[in-house]
């Protein structure tokens, strides 16, 4: 078993390096990943949080294996204190029991639907912290160092492709407000343009007449100021 999990491995990462250089739709990223962890752990829930850059919170966005509109529930968000760990150290953190470990009481999500062990990876690139990927199975396990390094190298290769992910969209939402922005002046420069171009026509055309002398006769003097 455990050369054909490394022999599983190696295709795993294979298929997510293609994902990082093919793709930088956060959700196409996220997919891959669920996918080839779901083939080598076939009955392992998985979960993901990731960072809101704008807030700072943690936020649920994808899981496997679980009832999702559950998991995105009240219910679901108060099993967060295992992540909240890994977070804090960002070093993967292995739980043999939950049900017994003090550090799993805040579990209760996964305890009640059967989930024993627990295993927490952090997604960590370029020294930023984006987030956590969980897996939690339903036979009391210990995860091996193999499946460690491993789920711990697919973690950092999944960072990287959210990394790139997270800053291809805040480079999209850029161009937009800055596209927005130069309508908005550009609206307001064409308002402020009709706005004055009444006042200064009759301003021109009152004295163009001056100069004309349509008015009266006027010094030499006066037409130059006129004219500047």
């Amino acid at each position: 078993p455990g050369s054909l999990f490394r022999c599983l491995s190696v295709f795993a990462l294979r298929d997510i390096n293609l994902a990082i250089t093919s793709t930088l739709d956060l959700r196409g990223v996220l997919e891959v990943l669920l996918r080839e962890i779901g083939r080598l752990l076939p009955d392992t829930a998985i979960t993901v949080r990731l960072k809101n850059r704008d807030s700072g919170e943690f936020e649920y966005v994808a899981c496997h294996n679980i009832n999702e509109a559950e998991w995105r529930s009240g219910t679901g968000q108060r099993g967060g204190q295992l992540s909240e760990r890994v977070l804090k150290t960002g070093a993967p953190l292995v739980i043999r029991n939950i049900h017994t470990d003090p550090r799993g009481r805040g579990s209760k999500f996964f305890r009640e639907r059967g989930f024993i062990s627990y295993l927490g990876v952090p997604l960590t690139a370029k020294g930023e912290s984006l987030g956590i990927v969980s897996f939690f199975t339903k036979e009391e396990r210990d995860f091996t160092d193999t499946e460690i390094d491993f789920l711990t190298t697919l973690a950092g290769q999944a960072a990287m492709a959210i990394y790139n992910s997270q800053l291809h969209e805040q480079t999209k939402k850029q161009a937009a407000e800055l596209e927005r922005s130069n309508r908005l002046k550009d609206e307001f420069l064409g308002f402020v343009s009709h706005e004055l171009r009444t006042p200064l026509n009759a301003l021109v055309g009152y004295t163009g007449m001056i100069q004309d002398e349509m008015f009266g006769a006027i010094n030499s003097e006066q037409k130059r100021i006129l004219a500047k």
